[in-house]
Order: structure tokens, then sequence, then C-alpha cells
């Protein structure tokens, strides 16, 4: 585990197996009789039954629930109410709230362990072979890609990355120095046998790098990634292992959410803790958006990542893994817990994932890229401020906004100049961003979080328009740049 200021990634140095229990769900609807007291009936619920006769003295039919409404409208006041007023105020179901086992099952279907052979060079000399662990989810865009043992993995940048791997000494740094060989990259899912040893050279006998003697990893390819994002995209192509997985349904690709997380909302964090195996945590949303800055996975760039913070157990190893709701959902990626406090006592509790929305737009970048994500250098910084909650009406919960300010802007001709210089202008307001290629709109978003912003200038092409909306001097101005050029993209 490396530490970081107060912050800490959570890449495991461990391999070996876990499992799990889960628990049953119990509904405790309200019965005719509570309803009829509800309704002004009073006695014992013999006397209620009792009541309940026809005008020949012999016993009446059971009421039905059309038979008690109408009773219930015909009270004073009721009279104009509808079926489903009468539902929310006399059957509203209680419920004890419990794992849905069901679902669980089927996200750990789309968990995978993640182990990285690396040959590590220490400041004392000390070198070798070594093997860190992590996790990742199964996501694809194409839901019969699985069943062709195709598949994309999320996972984060540093499970992939050491900031001491001397990839240049051994001749495996295809993939990038630091960041590990596609062969020695195994991926597990869940329930599968891992048993990984060091490969050693026939000639030399001088220890090459990991191979996996239990048949069942998956092997993968790094397509691309971001440090400062800490996402990183594996590809799978053509994998029996995979195929009989997900033609027997125990390989499927997750489901995420597009409506965001609520503050209090159940979670569950699927991962490979110590490098022990896929196993399941649980807890809930604590802060569904905030920023922490850390050093990166080169233990010396700082960054900044939007997350979201959970109560939900995070050990090393569970880098990587799915956090989801209650629903099955995806709603993050685990990527970071704090382990002390500025006082330096130690902090329990405090783990964060990188929001799905922020993680789709990475993942897609590099998907379609087949590199790591890029966009639009505009030579401004932002600034987010006023930060506050609104009541969402449609989805009955509140919701974070912030005021997304452009806070500088380059001058034309410095050499920090992007296409931003000249353009923006210090203090205007950005409201919206759309994207438009070949002669479609493709996004449209209004910008009410600074990370709406960074997400929607990450789905920005080569040959794209890109359109930036702001308010400035109490009017909407739509700033247009046409035909991007690769020239004009960064790194994410």
């Amino acid at each position: 585990m490396r530490k970081r200021t107060f912050k800490t990634l959570i890449c495991a140095m461990l391999a070996g197996v876990s499992a799990l229990g889960f628990s049953a769900c119990n509904l405790e609807p309200q019965t005719a009789y509570d309803v009829a007291v509800k309704n002004g009936f009073v006695g014992t619920e013999q006397e209620w039954l009792a009541s309940l006769k026809g005008s020949d003295g012999e016993s009446a039919k059971s009421p039905t629930i059309d038979d008690i409404y109408e009773s219930w409208r015909a009270k004073s006041g009721n009279e104009n109410k509808s079926f489903d007023d009468f539902l929310k105020e006399y059957l509203s179901v209680s419920y004890n709230e419990n794992n849905n086992t069901a679902q669980i099952a089927k996200n750990l279907t789309s968990a995978v362990s993640i182990y990285c052979g690396m040959y590590t060079a220490s400041s004392n000399g000390e070198s070798g072979w070594g093997l860190s662990a992590g996790s990742g989810v199964i996501y694809t865009l194409n839901e019969n890609s699985l069943l062709n043992g195709n598949a994309y993995i999320i996972t984060n940048y540093h499970v992939l990355y050491n900031a001491q791997a001397a990839n240049s000494v051994t001749g495996n740094g295809a993939n990038g120095e630091h960041i590990a060989n596609d062969n020695n990259i195994f991926i597990y899912l869940y329930g599968a046998n891992i048993l990984l040893d060091k490969k050693t050279d026939a000639f030399s006998g001088r220890v090459t790098g990991f191979e996996d003697k239990s048949g069942s990893a998956v092997k993968a390819s790094y397509v691309g990634g971001s440090m400062l994002s800490d996402i990183a995209v594996l590809e799978v192509k053509g994998d029996e292992n995979l195929k009989k997985a997900a033609a027997a349904g125990t390989a499927t690709a997750v489901k995420t959410e597009k409506n965001g997380v609520t503050v209090g909302e159940k979670v569950y964090a699927i991962g490979n803790p110590s490098g022990n195996g896929i196993s399941v945590s649980q807890g809930v949303v604590s802060v569904e958006s905030e920023y922490i800055s850390m050093n990166a996975a080169d233990e010396k760039t700082s960054t900044t990542f939007h997350v979201l913070r959970t109560d939900t157990a995070i050990n090393p190893g569970n880098s990587g893994g799915g956090l989801f709701n209650a629903q099955g959902h995806l709603v993050g990626i685990v990527n970071a817990k704090t382990t002390t406090s500025s006082s330096g006592t130690a902090v329990e509790n405090m783990g964060y994932a990188l929001p799905i929305a922020d993680v789709e737009a990475l993942a897609t970048s590099i998907i379609e890229t087949n590199a790591a994500p890029l966009k639009p250098y505009f030579g401004i910084t932002i600034a987010s401020e006023n930060a506050h909650s609104e009541w969402n009406e449609a989805h009955d919960k509140l919701i974070l906004k912030e005021t997304v300010r452009v806070a500088s802007v380059a001058a034309k001709g410095d050499k920090d100049a992007g296409i931003g210089a000249g353009v923006f202008e210090v203090d205007e307001v950005i409201l919206s961003v759309a994207i438009e290629r070949g002669g479609a709109e493709v996004l449209n978003v209004s910008v009410n979080t600074l990370a709406d912003f960074k997400n929607a200038i990450l789905h920005v092409r080569v040959g794209d328009t890109l359109k930036v909306t702001v308010a400035r001097g109490g009017k909407s101005v739509t700033l247009t740049f046409a035909n991007i050029e690769k020239g004009q993209l960064t790194l994410a």
C-alpha cells in the first residue's frame, strides 16, 4: 500500500481466495382490518369481521380493494381524490430494507480480480518481480460481444501502474514505462481458481514474469488510460474462458446508473480486497459529490479527483472494483480511501469512488480512440463556486449545483494559449456544451457542475464542432470551435 497525503490509492500486493454470504428481503403489507381502522372503524378485528354481513343476515362476500376505495371516497374531503391518493394514504408498504441476494449475485458475475506482474527496483537497490492485485468490472458496448469472448474491462489506472516498475530493464514496456505488460496482466472471473506463479526462462533460469497455472485466467490487453483521472481500459478478444462463462450466465456486463446517487442510499462494493478474491461489502453513500486532492499513481504529480464518498468497507485490492446501488446498477469505480486525518489520527469508513458518469465519459473516449483520453485545450482556468442544493421534483431528491466560472484566460500568442485564448472572457459563467459531428448534434448538456463540463468535453473527437454557451454581460453567448484538430486536444 502506498501512502498519499492522508488519502491512499488502494492497490494490494497479495493474492488468494475469498467467500461471502447474503440475507433476505421481508415485506410487511397492511391488512384490510388495518385499513378499516384507519378509515374510521372502532373495535376489535373480530368485531370488524362480524360487521361484514349482508342485509339478509348472511355473511357478506369479502370486500374488494375497489369496495374499500369507494367507502374511503365517501368520507368527507375524499370525494375528488384518486385511487393513487388512496393507495398512498392507506396501502403504503413498509419493509425491512435488506440485501437483494439475487441482484448481488448478478453483480458478482460482472466483477473481476486483476493481477499484474511487475519488475520493480527500489531505492535501496533491491529488485525483482512482484505481483499487484486490484479489481475491475466487465463493460461492453455490445450485449452479444461477451458470447464471442469479447469485452472491455474498466479498472483504475494505478492498478496497472507502478512508479517503481522498471519495464525498460526487462524490455516489457510495450504499454508505456511503469505500466504492466499484456503478458503479465491476468483477469479472473468470480469463482475462478486463482493460481499464479513466477515464470522462469528454461535456458538462463532467470524469472521473466508470471504465468497462470490454473487455466482459468482471462487474458487482456491494455487499451489506454488516464493517470490524472485514474481510469484505464483493458480489452479481451475471443477468450475461451469468457465465452464459456458468458454462455453459462456467470459472466455479464454491468448496467450503469443514469440518475446519479442520493446521500444515504445503500451501496455495495464488490472487489478483490487484499488480493484474496472477489467479495462484497455494504454501506451507504456518505457524500454524493466532492473533490479530493492527492498524488497520482506516479507518486509525484498532484491531481484532483471528483468522487462520491461511502462508508462501505474499502481495502487495498478494492481499487478498480464496482460500487453498486440496491437496483444493481454501477454507480462508481472505487479508487481511494482516507487513512489518517491532518492530526495523524486513524480515520475509518471514508472510502471514495469515481462517479459512473465521469468514468463512462473517460472509458468511451479510450475505447473509441483506442488511446489515452483527450479533451480540448482551451488555455483557461475554471472555478466552481456558489455550491448549493436544490430539490428535484422529477427524482424526488436533493441535487447539488454550482456556478462554473471562467477564472482566467491565456492571452493569444502565449506559449500556453489554447483554442479559447481571446475567445473566452474572465468571469463569464459556462451554461451548456453541445457537440456536432457529421452535421448532426451528438451531445447537448446543461452545465450544473464542474463535473458536467469536464465530462462533456471528453466526448469531443477530431473533426467535431464544439459549442460552449456562456453568460456574458447578462446575455447568453455561444462560442463555436469548428473542425477540432488533434493538435487542439490534450490529455485528460
